[in-house]
């Protein structure tokens, strides 16, 4: 693989990486190395999207493995994916809402003459 090809990877992480801030730090770690893509929790840990030159990948890898102080890692996977080619979606390294579609079935939950009371008094 060439040291400019542009690859994509997921990374799926879990073990102790709540509250050590896992996510902030890969969102630095990442716009040093001007990688695109995201970084959320899941129920079973974290899950990391990135896309960049094979070069600054294989750095943000290796710290990924160890994560910040504070932090157990007890299993780490990796696979490469397909590189997304949408220029809106690669501008630049995300954190995203924990659990994205556990934070959907939330919401849906919510009763909506609730949800109307509340955001009435938002507004007051």
């Amino acid at each position: 693989m060439k040291n400019d090809a542009i690859t994509r990877f997921i990374i799926e992480i879990s073990g102790n990486m709540h509250r050590v801030g896992y996510r902030h730090y890969c969102l630095c770690k990442a716009r040093d190395r001007n990688l695109k893509g995201f970084a959320m929790y899941t129920s079973g840990g974290i899950v990391i999207e990135v896309q960049g030159k094979i070069t600054d990948l294989q750095d943000f890898i290796n710290w990924c493995r160890k994560g910040p102080d504070g932090c157990i890692v007890e299993q780490f996977d990796l696979a490469e994916a397909p590189v997304h080619s949408n220029q809106r979606e690669n501008q630049l390294f995300l954190v995203r809402t924990s659990d994205f579609k556990s934070y959907l079935k939330q919401v849906r939950m919510i009763n909506k003459s609730s949800f109307f009371q509340f955001s009435s008094i938002i507004t007051l």
